[in-house]
């Protein structure tokens, strides 16, 4: 039996694709079993012992300070808990007794650094790449940042394995009148933090005469870096409903009464709206690039949205979606959502860990 200890931090922080990965891969494990003993490190033990209540589970406080915890915390950490294996998210500790595992969702501080401010990327490019050179193993969400993983930072195909995003059942029956939030309308729904790569703009400029026939346009995030011009334009707007912070079983009525969901996004390592959406049998309209492809498989329709006419095509688009108001199909939403199952994902990384226990002299 190995002790493993897991960065948990990110499940008090901002709704994102890697706090979403995180939480359900650990109830992942917890559910399926593991013969280890997993420490789960967080700013709040008993919010996340609440949240991850499994027998294998032990939840440890950690420091706020990232450079502390990187420099010389997690060497402390290691020895005073007698961790064996310690699996972080980007970075890991540049000091540490036992081996490290990594998840990297993305690349794209590399591939697409515009879009990140110059302190994060810069750590990230320093970083990232040295924490999964050294990694025994390399988790990431998609074929797309697979393959930039081992283009960009040259490493073994063999150590870096895919752990696919996956979809959350609803715990709920909904009934969209107990919630007064979710327009009477009909609405065009987008969900993504307000920063220049999710490329909202693109959906409120594209929807401008939509919206004058009376659907509104309905947007999901919470406020990022360079986000206040996109905000001023989204508080003089009327005919734009915008929510900060939502429940999940709040957000699954949100996509299920939607005539159509939008995915505007300039790059993604996943894309898990997409399958949200998807999974309430709403009709997506989602960007070609980079992965999201992989989240919606044949059952989106996809545009381009870097030409300059891409606003004039996403609304011929969507008006030819909300006209013909066919869903997408069930079965084929069911095969698609049974191969994106958190269960997979966690498995591949318990089968990780114990292949490490194998092969190694603890």
């Amino acid at each position: 039996m190995l002790r493993v200890g897991v960065d948990c931090h990110i499940l008090t922080g901002k709704f994102q694709g890697s706090r979403t990965y995180l939480e359900n891969i650990m109830r992942q494990i917890g559910e399926l079993g593991s013969p280890h003993q997993w420490i789960l490190y967080s700013y709040d033990p008993n919010l996340t012992s609440q949240l991850l209540d499994y027998p294998e589970f032990e939840h440890q406080s950690m420091p706020r300070s990232s450079i502390l915890r990187l420099l010389t915390w997690w060497a402390w950490a290691g020895v005073r808990d007698q961790l064996d294996v310690l699996i972080t998210q980007y970075n890991g500790p540049l000091i540490f007794n036992g081996k490290q595992m990594v998840v990297i969702h993305d690349l794209l501080y590399e591939s697409h650094p515009q879009f990140f401010p110059f302190s994060m990327r810069l750590r990230l490019k320093l970083l990232s790449r040295l924490t999964a050179l050294r990694a025994a193993a390399v988790f990431t969400v998609s074929k797309y940042s697979y393959q930039e993983i081992i283009r960009r930072y040259k490493i073994p195909p063999e150590r870096v394995h895919i752990t696919r995003n996956g979809y959350s059942p609803a715990k709920t029956t909904y009934i969209p009148d107990y919630i007064p939030t979710i327009p009477k309308e009909k609405y065009i729904l987008c969900v993504g933090r307000l920063e220049p790569r999710k490329n909202i703009e693109l959906v409120i400029t594209a929807t401008k005469e939509i919206r004058k026939r009376g659907i509104k346009l309905v947007i999901v995030g919470r406020e990022d870096f360079h986000a206040s011009n996109l905000l001023s334009i989204i508080n003089k707007d009327p005919g734009i409903v915008h929510l900060r912070d939502v429940s999940e079983d709040h957000l699954k009525m949100l996509y299920a009464n939607a005539s159509v969901f939008c995915f505007p996004s300039l790059c993604e390592g996943f894309g898990i709206p997409v399958i949200e959406a998807l999974a309430q049998g709403t009709p997506v309209i989602a960007s070609s690039l980079t992965a999201i492809p992989e989240a919606g498989g044949n059952l989106a329709v996809y545009f381009d949205p870097r030409p300059l006419d891409a606003a004039e095509k996403l609304a011929s688009i969507i008006d030819e979606v909300i006209k013909s108001n066919i869903k997408p199909d069930l079965h084929a939403v069911q095969q698609h959502l049974a191969t994106l199952d958190w269960s997979i994902a966690a498995q591949t990384i318990i089968n990780a860990v114990n292949a490490l226990e194998a092969n190694s002299n603890f």
